[in-house]
């Protein structure tokens, strides 16, 4: 892009090289765009004035006003003033605040988790589970991938809304009606009759739920982080108020099964209310093949990643006891404790931000792989904590009776980390219209836990989590090819990512094991606080060390905040 000056009058000697400097710095940041460890950015054509008195100028970033070997915010440092940029500043504050509404809605499900397992037992909890696997299955046929259209979608019509309302309404519907009445066939199937009155009240959601998910999904679409936090918050404390007071009446195993129906009429409620986009009440289906063509896709790709997590709940339920399903279910809890406190919020920007930047002709391959070692970089060393503290932290969360549950948790572990390293890809490959594509690697995983824990499992949770990891080990290539195939990231560029963050988190482990082993015996609490604080304070320093990007994004933000606190 040529960079021009245009002169309303003339320029002093010391306004003219400002304006120059200006011009070399704005060159050389466009030519370096395609940095891997920036936001993609493009500079928009902009204007430079200059007025006989003084020189006005501006350069509009779409991203992080980082160049190739210059640290963010060097325009800014080398004097120049930049013009505010709205999208991003607004998309990090966004971020911001659903981080902290996702944060705040996760320790409210951790606590309500903690009290009920006190409350209940695991017979109970693992009769629920087994009932609740059928319906995680079946939420993703109720809307036909339709919430993942609507999002994606550059524009939205009154006829494009109408025919998703008619889609979600038939699936969903359906699906109610299918679980009602093959819920005997589900009880029968793990020979557990109580399983029969759970699902059937499970299914009953699925006739309120067409009437919140196209506001849903506008809001999500919209990042209209504030209302749909609160609406998901006060969803939550109906359903912490609800499921405590069902439990102390003796509710036992449906507890969870009425507290989730008033949950799902409560959080439809508050959508339409807090909604600011009228949605249709009448459905149509003029536009339902467009909407099912990508509906399907992304609803194979849910589907998949639904049985995916369904597996522990209907394996160990047919080849076990309830008991080791609410075990395993607890262990599954524990492992996800880190995730649950930053996934949902990349969860809720991911695609429509993908589709952004997809129309807009980003460099989808360098986000992907940004974004991947951020979230490993949290997540992988938090995991590896877990692993090592994994009596302590369930004898803590959930009392002693559920420490046959930490057998699992490190084997868990290995196999939640290297699912992290791919968690972006499903959102990246939906976000350039391939949703097809994302399911691949989830319908291999599945057919491999399926042949592993026939192999493996001898009715010890250790072996069935030792199967788990065996599969997830085994996908990793066709992750690559997908990744190399659609998104332009050559294996080489994801291992060099992807040992840096293992390196760390592997130094960070040992060294902690060590300190473990120093220590004289401590109640769990303070084991917890001896280990955590130190390895807080070594990721902080090994972050540095090892060069990760977020570390710059770090350094990023404490500038910023220190001169907004100046």
């Amino acid at each position: 892009m040529p960079h021009q000056a245009v002169a309303a009058g003339k320029r002093t000697p010391v306004e003219q090289r400002s304006v120059d400097a200006l011009i070399k710095a704005a060159q050389h940041a466009e030519s370096s765009c395609g940095a891997p460890a920036a936001f993609p950015f493009k500079l928009c054509p902009h204007r430079i004035r200059a007025s006989g008195d003084a020189c006005l100028c501006g350069i509009l970033l779409a991203g992080p006003d980082r160049a190739k070997g210059q640290p963010s915010g060097f325009l800014q440092n080398a004097g120049f003033r930049t013009h505010p940029r709205p999208p991003l500043n607004s998309t990090r504050k966004k971020f911001g605040f659903q981080l902290i509404f996702s944060n705040a809605e996760v320790a409210g499900q951790l606590i309500l988790s903690m009290v009920l397992a006190r409350l209940l037992d695991p017979d109970d909890i693992g009769v629920y589970s087994m009932s609740a696997v059928l319906v995680a299955v079946a939420h993703l046929f109720r809307d036909f991938g339709v919430t993942a259209f609507i999002k994606r979608q550059k524009e939205l019509s009154e006829d494009t809304l109408r025919s998703a309302l008619g889609v979600v309404m038939c699936t969903s519907w359906t699906m109610a009606l299918v679980m009602f009445l093959s819920a005997p066939l589900w009880s029968a199937f793990f020979n557990e009759p109580r399983v029969e009155h759970v699902v059937q009240v499970l299914a009953m959601g699925f006739v309120l739920i067409p009437f919140g998910a196209l506001p849903g999904a506008i809001l999500v679409r919209n990042m209209e982080v504030v209302r749909t936090a609160k609406a998901g918050l006060i969803a939550l404390g109906v359903y912490f108020v609800v499921s405590v007071v069902l439990a102390l009446q003796g509710f036992g195993h449906m507890t969870m099964a009425w507290a989730n129906l008033i949950n799902i009429a409560t959080h439809v409620t508050a959508v339409r209310l807090l909604s600011t986009t009228k949605t249709p009440w009448i459905p149509g289906l003029k536009h339902w093949g467009r909407v099912a063509n990508f509906g399907v896709g992304a609803m194979i790709t849910s589907a998949m990643t639904a049985i995916d997590n369904a597996i522990p709940d209907i394996a160990l339920g047919r080849l076990s006891t309830p008991t080791n399903v609410g075990f395993f279910s607890k262990a599954n809890s524990t492992i996800n404790i880190a995730s649950s406190g930053v996934m949902p919020a990349v969860n809720y920007f991911a695609l429509p931000y993908m589709a952004r930047l997809h129309h807009g002709q980003g460099d989808i391959a360098a986000e992907v792989c940004r974004v991947t070692s951020y979230l490993a970089t949290l997540l992988l060393p938090a995991m590896a904590m877990t692993a090592l503290l994994a009596n302590e932290v369930i004898f803590l969360l959930y009392g002693a009776k559920w420490l046959p549950s930490a057998v699992a948790v490190p084997w868990l572990c290995v196999s939640a980390g290297l699912g992290v390293l791919f968690s972006f890809v499903p959102a990246a490959l939906m976000g350039i219209g391939k949703p097809y594509v994302a399911g691949l690697p989830m319908v291999l995983l599945l057919c491999l836990k399926a042949v592993f824990i026939l192999l493996l499992f001898n009715g010890s949770l250790q072996s069935f989590a030792e199967a788990m990891v065996v599969a997830q080990v085994l996908t990793v290539p066709m992750g690559l090819w997908i990744q190399y195939r659609y998104l332009g990231i050559a294996p080489g560029r994801w291992l060099a990512m992807a040992a840096r963050v293992v390196g760390l988190t592997l130094v960070l482990l040992g060294s902690m094991l060590a300190l473990k082993w120093a220590l004289p015996p401590l109640p769990a609490w303070a084991t917890v606080l001896a280990l955590g604080l130190p390895a807080a304070i070594g990721w902080a320093v090994l972050l540095r060390l090892f060069g990760l990007p977020l570390y710059g994004e770090l350094r990023t933000l404490f500038v910023r905040w220190r001169q907004r606190g100046a």
